[in-house]
């Protein structure tokens, strides 16, 4: 009988949004009404559309890439931490710059499809020289040019609204689920007066001046009393100034408290740990899932360098040896395989700019997975398919932790296993009795904390989490090895 050739598909993908070196198709603008549509192509089959050119090639696409890093950081100093401390004017700044350079290196008479000569000298081409139908000309093709370009940065940008189009964004949403809260409401400008870092030092002194000893029921209505005054002293340009950032700062944290309701991907850093925290828990369901649903045996790595060159470095395994994961059937075998992929993952963040001149993968290797990975001891039976959750970081340039054990997870099905233990530079083994935030894990029961393979039962995976109650045989819990 003729058998079937299976054929490895290769599924098609584009760079994620945070990841700094962009995709090399660019379908669509900002708004989606410049398309940029061609004629059909000679010898094109009818009624099929041809995908869109890619806007930007050459010496403009890389010029692009190099600017990536200066626009994130740009974007993200806007927001500040706090009311009165964002700089406002970072982007517009960015972009000021941005393109005076770029119509230095590409004279707006050049179309997109042509690169500029690298022997040529620039003619700078003044306004008062031209005639007015260049002018509008000129007018007229730099804003739609700056429009294309502002689309195309915005795009590559995570918090990109394409991801509702995932067929798996309920579930990708998980990553950032928050609890229900009111949306932020705009200050007056008396409140926002109260409260900005210009302002708030010598309206503290005054009103202390003005008010030693402020009865505690009329304190706020003093407060806003003396702030109304002081904004009507402010001349007309500060207090425009004033307003303008107020409202500016609103309608940023408007916009971050609708992306986080709607569970959408962010840049900032702290919402990105705050995922990176919650990962093993949403992605263990679903690679159990898979196992049950293919039988394949599962390990995931996932890595990126942080800040001062220390790696972060998450696993989640599905599947075991004699109640062992493949960290602990095989450690020399898992550090040679890590070893190789956090290489990699070291050319992606070359590739994406990041300064990694202190980055050491042997150091990373060290510290999240330990040549000698002692058992940790403790009382009760551990659970054959026991779930551990480690962390580790790797310092940048410092000499690895000599020792660190895990939990191993074997033993006999359906008994008490240990509690989380936390792999530390300091070469302590720190046992977890009880939740913590940091961690990303919501408040759980007290007996799941004892039970330490249950905590994702808390997520709706182990539906046999009790106490005293065995998980039936075959009931594979997700082995987490979590380092950041």
């Amino acid at each position: 009988m003729a058998g079937t050739k299976k054929k490895k598909g290769t599924a098609s993908t584009s760079t994620p949004p945070n990841d700094p070196k962009p995709a090399p198709v660019d379908n669509d603008d900002s708004n989606g009404s410049d398309s940029d549509d061609e004629e059909p192509v000679k010898g094109k089959a009818k009624g099929k559309k041809r995908g869109n050119a890619c806007h930007f090639q050459g010496q403009r696409f890389e010029f692009m890439k190099e600017q990536w890093p200066v626009y994130m950081t740009a974007s993200e100093a806007r927001k500040g931490s706090g009311k009165g401390s964002g700089n406002q004017s970072a982007l517009e700044d960015f972009w000021r710059t941005f393109f005076a350079q770029w119509w230095k290196k590409f004279p707006w008479r050049l179309e997109l499809n042509e690169e500029p000569d690298p022997d040529a000298e620039p003619v700078e081409e003044k306004d008062e020289d031209m005639s007015e139908k260049d002018l509008d000309a000129k007018g007229d093709k730099q804003r739609q040019l700056k429009k294309k370009i502002k689309g195309w940065f915005n795009r590559q940008r995570p918090t990109s609204t394409s991801i509702r189009s995932n067929p798996f964004f309920p579930w990708l949403s998980r990553l950032r689920a928050i609890q229900e809260s009111s949306s932020p409401r705009r200050a007056s400008e008396a409140q926002y007066l109260m409260q900005h870092e210009k302002y708030k030092k010598a309206f503290e002194k005054r009103f202390k001046k003005e008010h030693p000893t402020p009865p505690k029921e009329q304190r706020l209505a003093l407060q806003v009393a003396l702030a109304t005054k002081m904004l009507a002293e402010l001349s007309q340009e500060d207090q425009a100034a004033l307003r303008e950032q107020r409202d500016k700062e609103h309608e940023i944290a408007l916009k971050e408290y609708e992306e986080a309701v709607e569970c959408l991907p962010s840049v900032d850093p702290d919402v990105q740990q705050e995922c990176r925290n919650t990962m093993a828990a949403v992605l263990g369901p679903l690679l159990g899932g898979l196992k049950a649903y293919t039988g394949y045996t599962f390990n995931v790595l996932a890595a990126r360098v942080g800040e001062g060159g220390n790696f972060d470095v998450a696993s989640v395994n599905v599947g075991d040896v004699n109640g062992e994961s493949w960290v602990d059937w095989n450690t020399d075998d898992y550090r040679e395989v890590l070893t190789r992929f956090l290489k990699f993952v070291l050319q992606v963040e070359v590739e994406a700019g990041k300064n990694i001149s202190n980055a050491s993968v042997a150091e990373a290797v060290n510290t999240f997975c330990p040549p000698a990975r002692a058992a940790a001891t403790t009382t009760g039976t551990a659970a054959t398919h026991g779930s551990s959750s480690t962390t580790s970081k790797a310092p940048a340039k410092k000499p690895a932790a000599k020792k660190a054990a895990t939990q191993s997870p074997a033993g006999n099905a359906g008994g008490v296993a240990a509690p989380p233990v936390h792999l530390l530079n300091e070469d302590l083994i720190q046992i977890t009795p009880e939740p913590s935030m940091e961690n990303g894990l919501v408040d759980l029961p007290p007996h799941q904390w004892q039970h330490p393979e249950c905590i994702m039962g808390a997520f709706g995976w182990d539906p046999y989490c009790n106490t005293g109650v065995p998980r039936p045989a075959g009931q594979d819990v997700p082995v987490m090895h979590y380092g950041s």
